[in-house]
């Protein structure tokens, strides 16, 4: 996510933005909903990448093109690593 916020804050094309925002309100939500479940079952959150570890002053290094694809990417590998998190019972638990 913290990406996507450096993302959006370099982004010069409004198209480019506008789906740059999209995407990351979409997953700020599922965020949410994942703090809400650690934090009933009594969890620990797992620290990802926090705001130290993004310099949101450094100057960009690829164009809006780059950002765009590589959200694309992100989205495709999440997609198969869901279709396969989706299909593992199924093929662990088929009678012989």
């Amino acid at each position: 996510m913290r990406f996507l916020e450096y993302y959006i804050e370099k982004a010069e094309n409004p198209e480019a933005k506008d789906i740059l925002e999209s995407y990351y309100n979409k997953k700020r939500e599922h965020v949410e909903t994942l703090i809400e479940i650690f934090q009933d079952e009594g969890a620990v959150l797992p620290v990802g990448f926090t705001q130290k570890d993004v310099e949101p002053g450094a100057p960009r290094l690829f164009d809006e093109m780059f950002d765009i694809m590589h959200l694309r990417m992100i989205t495709a590998i999440n997609m198969g690593l869901l279709t396969v998190h989706l299909i593992r019972p199924i093929l662990l638990f088929q009678p012989n």
